[in-house]
């Protein structure tokens, strides 16, 4: 189990994901992982932002590395679109995924409950308060 899902296929030149394409990007992988010998967990995030963590004289958006020609950490894309109600729907897909799946993985993990500077956090926040937290809940406090 890795601890996020946050790159899709062919990221767009403005290094822009939007959430429904992380959502999907989440199931893509959780069923690729199904074809090694081990039991897998899946793994949710609300979003991924780590633009507070990058020098501010490199412009936006971010060039690949000149040593890997990638968008390595902490220059890579940033999820957008992100929401409450999306969050929710990729939490309620990750228990149908653990429901389906055998062995029975028993288990979702959250990325995460406090990292503030990388755009993934569950705590309550001025904008969308206990709203993130309640979208979890609704899906597996049933």
């Amino acid at each position: 189990t890795n601890y996020n899902v946050v790159s899709i296929d062919n990221p767009s030149p403005d290094m822009l994901i939007p959430y429904n394409a992380l959502i999907t990007q989440h199931e893509k992988h959780w069923n690729e992982m199904l074809t090694g010998s081990l039991p897998y967990a899946p793994v949710v995030t609300m979003g991924w932002d780590v633009t507070c963590r990058c020098e501010e004289n490199i412009p936006w958006p971010f060039p690949p590395s000149p040593k890997t020609r990638r968008h390595d950490y902490p220059y890579c894309p940033i999820v957008n679109d992100n929401t409450p109600e999306k969050f929710g729907a990729l939490c309620e897909k990750a228990l149908q995924f653990v429901q389906k799946t055998k062995p029975l993985p028993y288990a979702v993990f959250v990325n995460a409950w406090n990292e503030w500077t990388e755009g993934s956090y569950l705590l309550p926040d001025k904008k969308n308060g206990t709203s993130y937290l309640e979208a979890m809940a609704k899906v597996f406090s049933t």
